[in-house]
């Protein structure tokens, strides 16, 4: 089921929340979430979540998110977005503005942002359009790099870190060297998909580099602040 997330009630800011979420009939309902999603929700957003029903002791009854991930919204999803996700403060959109904008272009109002086309928004201030198009961009790059992520069995929970990294161009270095991974997992880990899914060659050089970086992380994770020629190639050739 989609929703859009209408009160975060607890967050701890990781992974565990109470929340209240409206779906696309416009039924409003609390959820609980324990390490079931990549990360808390945020007001505005929207998300795929899959769900059991309960029965809490003091709120009745709530459903306990058994798996959630964050989806591109579109309808009236996006309007809510618009007007109240914190990342798109300060831009002055508010309810009355953002059903102007979805009335005006409808379903293509996401495929126009995405492109990044603020002379097709005439209905706002031009720097203001401009700075709408970019923050969306930031938006939507977040279930892009979490989608790719879970699609390949990796911890769909370090998406903010890959971003944080790489930015705009997270899927792009996934996809030409998902040894740029890294910094986040295993080399091992990393390596098993390159070499299984990817059909990645031993002596490919994104390997070979990223094979000698994860040996020179693992000299330093010992204390060591120097690594001999003969030892970091003895460390390689369990690679190789």
């Amino acid at each position: 089921m989609t929703v859009t997330i209408d009160e975060v009630l607890y967050s701890d800011g990781r992974e565990r929340a109470v929340f209240r979420a409206t779906n696309e009939q416009g039924a409003a309902a609390r959820y609980t979430v324990d390490r079931a999603m990549p990360r808390c929700p945020v007001v505005g957003e929207c998300w795929a979540l899959e769900f059991e029903q309960e029965t809490h002791p003091k709120y009745g009854m709530q459903r306990r998110v058994t798996k959630g991930s964050l989806a591109r919204p579109a309808g009236a999803f996006l309007v809510h977005l618009l007007y109240r996700h914190p990342a798109l403060r300060g831009l002055g959109i508010g309810v009355v503005t953002a059903h102007k904008l979805y009335r005006v272009h409808g379903p293509e109002l996401a495929a126009l942002l995405s492109r990044g086309e603020p002379q097709a928004l005439p209905e706002l201030a031009e720097d203001i359009a401009s700075e709408l198009c970019d923050r969306w961009n930031t938006l939507a790059l977040e279930p892009a790099v979490v989608s790719w992520l879970d699609e390949r069995g990796f911890e769909p929970r370090i998406a903010a870190k890959i971003i944080a990294l790489y930015g705009a161009q997270s899927v792009d270095a996934m996809e030409t060297n998902p040894y740029c991974l890294l910094p986040f997992m295993s080399f091992e880990k990393i390596d098993a998909f390159a070499r299984t899914r990817l059909n990645m060659a031993l002596e490919d050089p994104r390997r070979m580099v990223a094979a000698t970086e994860a040996a020179l992380y693992k000299s330093i994770d010992h204390g060591h602040t120097a690594t001999p020629r003969a030892t970091l190639i003895s460390a390689l050739q369990s690679s190789f």
